[in-house]
């Protein structure tokens, strides 16, 4: 506990029921002190697993992206064109006779 603000020569001059009232004035702001630093140090705490869990989702993410890159290469998979309302198919004139 960091020494009294207050200057000790003076608190003796005062009433016992003042002194005590004093002391628990100190006892209060040093548990308050206490709670404050317990609560800085559990958001710490909380932050660097938020961030250790944001880490793991990424490489987690990355995995999947190789993982699929892998199991589907580039052009393995050819899409088939659908055409448009605009553009309509070409002729096919083989269909028509």
């Amino acid at each position: 506990m960091p020494p009294s603000p207050i200057d000790p020569a003076r608190l003796a001059a005062l009433p016992a029921d003042l002194r005590a009232l004093f002391r628990a004035q100190e006892a209060m702001i040093e548990a308050e002190r206490r709670r404050a630093d317990d609560e800085c140090s559990a958001r710490l705490h909380v932050e660097s697993e938020l961030a250790a869990s944001k880490e793991s989702v990424e490489r987690l993410e990355l995995l999947v992206k190789e993982y699929e890159r892998a199991r589907f290469p580039r052009g393995s998979v050819k899409i088939p064109r659908v055409w448009s309302l605009e553009t309509p198919p070409p002729d096919d004139r083989r269909q028509r006779r």
